[in-house]
């Protein structure tokens, strides 16, 4: 068996609790949108992004691009738990049983999550097939 790489789902499961407690502190601290929604330039030596002020039309659109955060983090998060799976065991979606044991069991359910949010990050589809 191979070793996964732990640092990548302990980095996703963090910003997905990031996520969370960001949405959570909107709620209960709120952030003057005025000092939130700046132009913000962010450069280096190869690069710059320029971000306009007032993207946000209402403090409400902050709290749902927040909420969108979350589903974005719990897709990431998903990802990464398939990666793990799948390079420890070996395994690739295409030889997937999940009646075949609980190790393949975990990883269709880990797999089927992450194929949720593949094209549609921040509006997750969920649709389950029987290819057989």
């Amino acid at each position: 068996m191979n070793q996964p790489n732990l640092e990548i789902i302990d980095t996703a499961f963090l910003q997905l609790s990031f996520a969370i407690k960001l949405r959570h502190f909107l709620d209960v601290h709120p952030i003057e949108k005025e000092k939130f929604d700046i132009a913000l330039t962010i450069e280096d030596e190869s690069s710059r992004v320029c971000l306009q002020h007032n993207e946000f039309l209402t403090y409400d659109m902050i709290k749902v691009a927040s909420e969108n955060n979350i589903t974005i983090c719990f897709g990431a998060a998903a990802n990464a738990l398939w990666e793990a799976i799948s390079e420890k065991y070996n395994l690739s979606a295409s030889i997937l049983a999940p009646e075949y044991n609980r190790t393949h069991n975990l990883a269709s359910l880990s797999y089927m999550i992450r194929c949720c949010f593949a094209h549609r990050p921040a509006n997750p589809v969920w649709c389950i097939r029987n290819e057989k």
